[in-house]
């Protein structure tokens, strides 16, 4: 159901209100249901560009269907139930928004819908932890919605490891079936595919540590980390970072922002932990809202590229784009840049099936989540929810060392649950013994004292006749 405001009431500004009216019938009973959905809804005019923000939640998956992993790789849940979605776990995120006097609205079609009317309208998209794949279209797309339609562009990766990947993999219980993971916190190869135009790419090596920015101590946690970046741009660096089990590493490149001329910008960063409400630890909303918005400013020509305003940040200006260390060389074969034929062919199933419930139809129809509805849009009041699919998982190989090991432990639990009763068993055995010989003394000894009673009562000597001597 969308709700859509008139040309005619162009400049209105209040609250609507209504009533739906819903009428149920069955066919082979008669019987007829009614109800009555109350509706309300604030109309407004739509605010200046600078304040609108357009969240992209089309490339976010989650389990269900697939086995999604978690972005911080310490929990004990390894499964991604929350989608990374601005009314889930980013809902302190969208909410700092939203308080600052942004606009956030959600996208959730192709890149491919985007046109020059819908791109216009907004100064920023945000993609955060984005874990489906972005095809060859949606990336001209994107590139086009940078250059031509001057946006900035908000892009937060996660960690992507294929040794991680595959220690996730585990045996659930419940199916007895083998689950691996599709991919790591976020798609970065995906992500490379987009940024690629713009000289951006993030690495293939998770690492955990803590930001100082703003006189606090921002934790970034199973994070990837930047491995090239425009010349003019700036890049925050991290110290002390980790990877796992080994020496802590410092000079490690996480956050970077860039405007080139006549273009839209790009604010990059390895790791959404601090975004994150799910995530215990200081959160770097203000931090964000205040690149976002210095980064417009710039865009926009009201003010200078500069970081006086970002507070305590240790933002180091220097060049990542002819780093010659192992970490560039790397991305210089494109290791990054393509998923490996196994995860695809684990992926391919989810993704399909995600992009078939996207299509094109009402893209210009973007679902407002804070303010009502605007002059220039319509609002989607009751959005049509795909039901969740569990995958179909491959068994579990009995040749496998947990399959083994299970069998193992299963034969042993019957041995000794055979032992078990056998000596339940003897006990009883011996125990009933023992009581019917308890039984016969008693009936043995009632029968001698009878004996001895009728003694002392002379009953026996009474017919007796006793000679003399």
């Amino acid at each position: 159901l969308h709700i859509s405001v008139k040309p005619e009431s162009d400049g209105f500004n209040g609250i609507v209100s209504g009533q739906l009216n819903i009428t149920v019938r069955s066919i082979p009973s008669g019987l007829v249901s009614k109800a009555s959905l109350p509706v309300r809804l604030k109309v407004r005019n739509p605010p200046e560009r600078e304040k609108r923000i357009l969240w992209d939640i089309s490339h976010n998956l989650a389990y269900p269907p697939g086995f999604i992993p978690k972005d911080n790789l310490d929990s004990k849940d390894p499964l991604d139930w929350l989608g990374d979605h601005p009314h889930t776990n980013f809902h302190g995120f969208h909410d700092a928004l939203i308080e600052n006097g942004y606009f956030v609205e959600i996208w959730d079609k192709p890149f491919t819908c985007f046109t020059t009317a819908i791109i216009e309208r907004y100064s920023t998209l945000l993609i955060i932890d984005p874990e489906d794949s972005f095809s060859e279209a949606e990336s001209e797309a994107f590139k086009s919605a940078v250059r031509e339609g001057r946006i900035v562009a908000v892009v937060v990766a996660e960690w992507y490891d294929l040794k991680g990947i595959d220690d996730l993999a585990f045996e659930e219980g419940n199916t007895r079936s083998f689950w691996k993971a599709v991919g790591g916190g976020a798609n970065v190869p995906a992500i490379n595919q987009i940024l690629k135009p713009f000289g951006i790419a993030f690495g293939d090596r998770t690492y955990s540590g803590f930001l100082p920015i703003g006189g606090q101590r921002i934790p970034y946690k199973s994070g990837t980390f930047i491995t090239r970046f425009p010349e003019d741009g700036f890049v925050l660096v991290g110290n002390d970072f980790r990877q796992v089990d080994l020496a802590p590493e410092s000079g490690i490149p996480v956050f970077g922002m860039s405007k080139a001329k006549s273009e839209g910008g790009l604010i990059v960063f390895g790791d959404s932990t601090c975004l994150d409400t799910e995530t215990p630890g200081v959160r770097c909303y203000d931090f964000f809202i205040k690149a976002i918005g210095m980064l417009i400013g710039a865009v926009m020509g009201n003010n200078d590229m500069t970081l006086a305003d970002l507070g305590e940040t240790r933002i180091i200006a220097r060049v990542y784009a002819n780093l010659k260390s192992a970490r560039d060389a790397q991305f210089s074969r494109g290791d990054l840049f393509e998923i490996p034929l196994e995860l695809k062919r684990l992926m391919e199933p989810h993704i399909t099936e995600n992009w078939n419930r996207k299509s094109c139809e009402g893209a210009r129809e973007t679902s407002l989540a804070n303010s009502g509805v605007f002059a220039d849009q319509s609002r989607i009041v009751f959005p049509r929810i795909a039901p969740a699919v569990l995958p179909a998982q491959r068994r579990a190989p009995l040749s496998s060392g947990m399959g083994i090991i299970a069998l193992m432990t299963t034969f042993v639990a019957i041995l000794v649950i055979s032992f078990c009763a056998l000596v339940v068993s003897l006990l009883q055995k011996k125990r009933n013994k023992n009581t019917q010989r308890l039984m016969a003394d008693r009936s043995f000894s009632l029968r001698l004292a009878k004996a001895f009673r009728n003694l002392t009562h002379g009953r026996l000597g009474r017919n007796r006749v006793w000679s003399e001597p």
